[in-house]
């Protein structure tokens, strides 16, 4: 029985190598990386343009799509549905030029395309990594790509609509590449990238620059290290973040996502004990298996590689931690699972290489690893997809992109509220009528009577529920909501599924 194992095993490893090497050539290099990048993008954009067709872009999607509409009039990005400056308080210069591409099509659409784009992206620098830079085969660069692209993190980050980081995921691919081949300027080109998606990325440049060093350009890396903490630094002293006083609406705690970590920096500073056990927490321990997991843990095998992630998984969760305690009764979690530390990724699948380099057999011109390790890894990432990811067949995405009778009356209400009206909404709302330079969002429940004091219109979604299933609006909070409208001067403009829209 030993002997016919021993057999068969070696007839799979047989069987292995001569169909990597048969693909196992020059052409696949030139043709596969890329086809798997357009594949992943039409991907990628296919799901995100499905969640905005069925108005799931959420409060995130509101709070830039107003920016948007800011910056293309040229009244700065400081939106009143976040309170803040989603681009300045953060950093995030890069996000001016996504503002004006959004002058050529629908924001949204924009949105969607930059992060599908992004993230496509990484699979070409990954993959010539993996093959130029390590040697390895067809078969286990293939396995790193699935697993990059089945990556929970990057379909939590996808879905987000936008956050500018996620344009420095492949800016991170792209420079370390460009260090290994001591490409120079296009390093300085890529880092430059990196810096302008977040002000505290400048740490993970700082990292990069630590890991340059280590492998001989000390120079290089002494500059890179010092360009990083500097920029830092000086978004510390100059921005002055920090996070916002609670209890927060689901757009405040959108548009303070991408300073988040920045303040947890400064945090890290002043409450050392509160920024690690909001890391060592629960949720955040959750964040760091489904980032890692479906590698199989084998970034911790090269520690040098993995290094430049630590900054971005630290201040993303810990930001991501400080929000989830401001939000007020009703609001769902800031983030998914993953989103806030998509950054990380990249220095992730670069140690997972590495580890591959190591335990695999040197061959004449490439390294062999053992094909049950690498199905083990392909195995990994396909079931922490199905599992983890917002978009796992659990939650079936062919099904999305369809739209019901409310969803029908939220865009007729849409439509109804005046364009340059003051407007306050209902947070399933505010995507819609976030193209205004005057917003508020409401309470997901019955508002306030002061909350809805000094707009010139109302749009109210009374279809909310809790999260065991129980309606947010009884008929009784309706009727003295109405009341106190009504009394306020506003008369009803429409009302079809639960769906209202008050002017006067």
């Amino acid at each position: 029985m030993t002997t016919r194992r021993r057999s068969i095993s070696r007839w799979l490893d047989n069987l292995g190598l001569r169909v990597q090497a048969r693909v196992d050539a020059a052409w696949a290099d030139r043709v596969v990386p890329y086809a798997a990048a357009v594949v992943l993008f039409g991907v990628l954009m296919a799901v995100t343009l499905a969640t905005i067709r069925q108005l799931d872009g959420g409060s995130n999607l509101g709070v830039w799509r107003q920016a948007a509409w800011l910056v293309r009039h040229d009244l700065g990005a400081e939106a009143s549905l976040s309170s803040n400056d989603p681009i300045l308080d953060s950093g995030s210069l890069v996000s001016y030029p996504v503002m004006w591409l959004t002058k050529l099509a629908s924001a949204p659409v924009v949105f969607a395309a930059v992060h599908a784009l992004a993230l496509s992206l990484g699979v070409i620098a990954l993959w010539k990594i993996c093959r130029t830079e390590v040697a390895l085969r067809i078969g286990a660069t293939s396995a790193l790509v699935l697993a990059y692209s089945l990556s929970p993190a990057l379909h939590a980050a996808n879905l987000s609509i936008f956050r500018p980081e996620v344009i420095a995921v492949p800016a991170l691919f792209w420079a370390y590449l460009s260090a290994r081949r001591a490409q120079w300027p296009r390093f300085a080109v890529a880092v430059a990238v990196v810096l302008l998606c977040r002000a505290d990325l400048g740490l993970t440049v700082a990292a990069l620059g630590l890991l340059v060093m280590a492998e001989g350009a000390r120079r290089v890396g002494l500059a890179t290290v010092v360009v990083g903490v500097a920029w830092t630094a000086v978004a510390v002293i100059w921005l002055h973040p920090e996070l916002p006083v609670g209890p927060l609406t689901a757009a405040q705690i959108a548009g303070a996502q991408s300073s988040a970590p920045l303040a947890a920096l400064r945090s890290l500073a002043i409450d050392p004990v509160r920024v690690l056990s909001d890391v060592f927490s629960s949720p955040s321990t959750e964040v760091i298996v489904v980032l890692l997991g479906p590698l199989l843990f084998l970034p911790l095998v090269a520690t040098r590689y993995v290094m430049p992630a630590i900054p971005a998984v630290v201040l993303g969760l810990a930001g991501s931690q400080g929000l989830a305690r401001l939000v007020e009764p009703g609001i769902p979690a800031p983030s998914r699972p993953g989103e806030q530390v998509v950054v990380a990724l990249p220095f992730v699948l670069v140690a997972a290489t590495m580890a591959f380099g190591r335990v695999g057999r040197p061959s004449i011109t490439r390294i062999n690893v053992d094909h049950r390790l690498v199905a083990a890894l392909a195995c990994g990432a396909v079931l922490f997809f199905v599992d983890s990811a917002p978009n796992s067949p659990y939650e079936r995405p062919w099904a999305w992109g369809g739209r019901d009778v409310v969803d029908t009356a939220r865009e007729e209400a849409a439509d109804l509220v005046p364009a340059a009206a003051t407007v306050a909404a209902s947070p399933q709302l505010t995507e819609l009528v976030a193209e205004r330079p005057v917003l508020d969002q409401l309470s997901v429940g019955p508002p306030s009577r002061a909350s809805t004091r000094g707009f010139e219109a109302i749009a109210l979604d009374t279809t909310g529920m809790t999260e065991s299933g129980l309606p947010l609006w009884t008929d009784d909070a309706l009727l003295d909501v109405l009341d106190a409208l009504r009394a306020q001067g506003y008369r009803v403009r429409f009302r079809s599924a639960g769906i209202f829209v008050f002017t006067r």
